[in-house]
C-alpha cells in the first residue's frame, strides 16, 4: 500500500520535473506538485506504520513466549507443593 502511494508520488513529481526542465515552468501541472508531495508523504507514513505494526506483533510474540515459560516454571512448583499424588494427572 505504501509503495503504491510512494511510486505514484514519485511518478507525478518526475512528470512535473521533466516538464519544468523542458519548458522552465510548471504551469499546466502545478496541482500535480501538491498531489506528489501528499502522495510521497502518505507513502512514507504507511511504511512507518507497517514497521510499527510489525514491531508490535513481534513484541507480542515475545511476551507470549515469556508468559508461557513463566507458567511452565511455576507449574512444577505447584505440583511439588500439592504432593506427588496431586500432580498433572489429577487435572489441577
Amino acid at each position: 500500500m505504501g509503495s503504491f502511494f510512494l511510486s505514484a508520488g514519485v511518478f507525478l513529481g518526475g512528470w512535473v520535473l521533466v516538464h519544468w526542465l523542458r519548458t522552465g515552468e510548471t504551469a499546466p501541472y502545478t496541482s500535480f506538485l501538491t498531489g506528489s508531495a501528499l502522495s510521497v508523504t502518505l507513502g512514507i507514513m504507511l511504511y512507518v506504520l507497517a514497521l510499527l505494526a510489525d514491531m508490535v506483533a513481534r513484541q507480542r510474540a515475545v511476551q507470549e513466549r515469556v508468559l508461557f515459560e513463566l507458567r511452565t516454571l511455576k507449574d512444577p512448583l505447584r505440583s511439588a507443593q500439592n504432593g506427588p499424588d496431586q500432580g498433572r494427572l489429577s487435572g489441577k
